[in-house]
């Protein structure tokens, strides 16, 4: 994993922790495999309780484009917001990408 990559993620995470409805903060995707390049770049999957789940689906706001928090040369970071039932769901029905 590059730097930037680790810097990137820290600033995720300092940007979620403090909200106690998110409850954890899952890279994926290729920075996760450890086939990230220099200019790849992260992805994640931001898991919340039910009803921040709900109040987001209900505006469509489950992606969450959060790339002011990337530290150069990474492009982007882009994630989903999911559940806890939403990643057992996919652990058990995903397909292989997406698990």
């Amino acid at each position: 994993m590059h730097d930037h990559h680790k810097q990137t993620i820290e600033n995720l995470r300092s940007h979620f922790e403090p909200d106690p409805h998110n409850l954890a903060f899952i890279v994926v995707g290729s920075v996760a495999r450890g086939e990230a390049g220099e200019g790849s770049d992260l992805d994640f999957y931001l898991v919340v309780d039910e009803q921040t789940f709900a109040d987001l689906s209900t505006k469509n706001a489950w992606l969450l484009e959060a790339n002011e928090y990337c530290v150069a040369p990474c492009p982007e970071a882009n994630g989903f917001a999911i559940t806890i039932s939403g990643l057992k769901e996919l652990r058990d029905q995903g397909s292989e990408l997406m698990r």
